[in-house]
């Protein structure tokens, strides 16, 4: 009696295993699709490293800080509405701090042409800025002061002078660093 048991248990484990590598494999999985983000649903730059909640005076503020790198602007930061307990928040205040910023600073000279009134240098420094301001494609501004003039000689068909101004001054750029901003919503 044993025997015809086995039998049908091995008969039994035979079809089980003979159906299996018969059997179609899984199909794979597929990729998962990219979606587009449309321009109203544009994922933030940044994300805050902390949100908190103050009072002041009685209005609660929405406090949102961030530590970002330098040169990032407020604009890449802010949010158009905020609503938190059935309110709406508004930008009220931004607090910022530069962290390992390296300032360079370089001395510039830069010369202009111009028509002048006077022959006489003092004369044409009233037709002529004491400063002008300076920025250059490498980050550098900052202000230059008027050094010197220098007039040709010879009086121009408009009753002017050629001149030539000399302005020289120290100008800065700051790069690399960490800027910590503070936002407040109220």
């Amino acid at each position: 009696m044993k025997k015809p048991v086995i039998v049908a248990l091995c008969c039994l484990l035979a079809l089980g295993t003979a159906t299996a590598a018969f059997a179609e494999e899984p199909a794979p999985t597929p990729a998962p699709e990219l979606v587009e983000l449309s321009p109203k649903d544009t994922a933030p730059q940044f994300y805050p490293d902390s949100i908190s909640w103050q009072e002041d005076g009685g209005q609660l503020l929405v406090v949102k800080q961030y530590s970002v790198p330098y040169g990032t602007a407020v604009a890449d930061l802010t949010e158009s509405g905020i609503q938190w307990g059935g309110f709406d928040y508004t930008l009220w205040g931004v607090t910022q701090s530069v962290e390992g910023g390296v300032t360079e600073e370089k001395e510039v000279t830069q010369d202009f042409e111009l028509s002048v009134r006077s022959a006489d240098a003092e004369t044409a420094r009233n037709d002529v800025k004491e400063s002008v301001a300076y920025d250059d494609e490498y980050g550098f501004s900052g202000s230059l002061t008027l050094q010197d003039i220098t007039i040709g000689e010879t009086l121009q068909a408009d009753s002017t002078y050629m001149a030539t101004a000399h302005y020289a001054g120290t100008v800065t750029r700051t790069e690399a660093g960490t800027v910590h901003y503070t936002l407040l919503y109220a």
